[in-house]
Formats: structure tokens, sequence, C-alpha cells
């Protein structure tokens, strides 16, 4: 009998099948978790031993390629509530329920949820709105987009109109792009360390911004090729996967509320940064403060 390359479906709903395992090579099995099938190989051996095929022997024999297997293939909430129940690694996923938090911190990251996404539906912000000088299109023929414009309606409807100048270049608003936006809020505001942290500052109501530099832009140039690009957090009470980084509100090639993978790219995702976007007063005492020191 050729060993090499054998492969066996077994299906768990017929107990029955565990008899075909006869090679002690490796074979394959279908399971079913949360309703996702899917697919991958395993010692025979354990079913010639007379080992049923269940979720316990495949934690107990594979360990962190079952664990992979139920993350790469199952949704965020099905694989997080399997690997949980099992004590198993969770790549990052954490459960962020609304229980957590205060009903005020509720009623004020709901609210601005609601104020973000009707921001992101303004007829200035969405793609192809002309900019100060009259121009609708890069140079690629793709059309303007207004994600420092949507940000900065964000900003006066929660932190006050003017009361966000730091984000700002000295020329003003019209002057702003989305590069100068991350770059100043690197320079001025505080770093929250991570999207899982940014999401649960953003679900308690605060206001976090979330910004990717582009490290080849040419931020003087209206260069499609040298956009950065920002967005505002908002709440999303639930499973947080690194994969899909915090619920957004954005303007771009697509306006609205999304995953931050959606809106920034998965590459890019992994290179953004996230600031606590306080009021210029209490900026101005935490700068003084840390000067001090």
């Amino acid at each position: 009998m050729i060993r090499s390359g054998m492969m066996h479906t077994v299906n768990l709903s017929d107990t029955t099948n565990s008899s075909q395992w006869m090679w002690d090579r490796e074979g394959s099995y279908i399971d079913s978790v949360g309703g996702q099938r899917f697919e991958t190989t395993l010692d025979a051996g354990l079913i010639n031993d007379g080992k049923s095929l269940n979720s316990d022997l495949l934690f107990s024999n594979f360990g962190t390629a079952y664990d992979r297997l139920l993350y790469d293939r199952l949704t965020p909430e099905n694989s997080y509530s399997v690997l949980t129940a099992n004590n198993r690694n969770t790549f990052g996923m954490r459960n962020l329920p609304v229980s957590n938090y205060t009903t005020n911190q509720q009623t004020n990251a709901e609210g601005f949820r609601q104020t973000a996404n009707e921001n992101a539906a303004l007829a200035s912000v969405q793609p192809g709105y002309p900019t100060y000088n009259g121009v609708t299109h890069y140079s690629d023929g793709s059309p303007v987009t207004w994600c420092q414009r949507k940000m900065f309606e964000d900003n006066d409807d929660t932190i006050g109109i003017g009361n966000y100048n730091p984000m700002l270049e000295l020329e003003g608003m019209g002057y702003t792009r989305a590069n100068h936006v991350g770059l100043n809020l690197a320079a001025n505001y505080p770093e929250i360390p991570n999207g899982a942290l940014a999401q649960q500052y953003a679900n308690a109501g605060l206001q976090v911004r979330m910004a990717w530099v582009n490290p080849q832009a040419y931020i003087t140039s209206p260069a499609r090729a040298g956009s950065g690009h920002v967005a505002s957090v908002v709440a999303n009470y639930g499973v947080y996967d690194p994969r899909r980084g915090p619920r957004i509100s954005q303007a771009g090639p697509t306006n609205g509320e999304m995953w931050g993978s959606q809106g920034f790219g998965q590459k890019n995702l992994y290179d953004a940064k996230y600031y606590w976007a306080m009021p210029e007063n209490m900026l101005n005492e935490l700068n003084d403060e840390l000067w001090w020191r």
C-alpha cells in the first residue's frame, strides 16, 4: 500500500466512519464548530486506538495548530467563544461587553457614534468634493477624499470648535492634510498603546483618533500615492479582534462606519497609531505637568 500523501475524510456525524481509519500516516477530518466547516490533518493512529474525534482530543493533541485553525476559519465571535471556553490562546481577541461601562459612558459613546456617522454623510466630505483649488480628482483619476475634513467635523461637535489647533498646520485647516494630522497627533496628544485599548477608550465615551502616516508621503503634493489616513474610533461592544482593529467612522473612498482594517487596509492597520483627542485646555495642563517632571 502506498502511504505517502494518502488522505481520508471522516464525517463526525457518523461514528462508524472511525473504523475506516486503517493506516498510521495522515488523514484529514472535517469538523463543524459554530456552523463553519473546515479541514486539516491529524495522526490516524489516534483513531485506530479507538478514540472518538472531538474537540477535547483535538485540543489535547494538536494544541496551537487547532487554536490557529479555529481563529483563522471562524468568525471572531465564534472562535473567541470556543477558545475561551477551552482556556486556549485567543490571539489578542478580547470581549468588551456593554456591561463593562457605565450608563453615562455608553450614552456619550453612542451619541458620538451617531454624530460621527452623520458627519460621514455631509456633502463636503464625499469623494470628489472639490478642494479649495477646485480639484476633484487625483492625478491617477480617483476622486479626492476628505478623511481629515471629516475628522475636523467630528472635532467641532465633540472637542469644541477651534479647540483642536494642535492637530493643524500653522497655515490653518485648508493646508492640513491627513499626514499632517497624523504627525501632529503624534507630537501633541497622548498615544494609546494599541487598538484594543483604543476601543475601550471609545467604548467609555472618550474621543479617540486613529492615524496612519504614509512613510513615502509627499505631504505638500496632492498625489494620491502620498496620502495618509485618519479616522475617529467609535464604540463597539463585543469581541475585539486585532485583525479587524477597532470600529471607526471615516471619510475616504467609502464613507461611514466600518472596521479599521476596512478603512485603513489590512497592512496599514498594523502601522496605525491611536491618540486620545482631549480638549486643548486639558492637553495644555497635561503637557505642563509632564514638562515639570
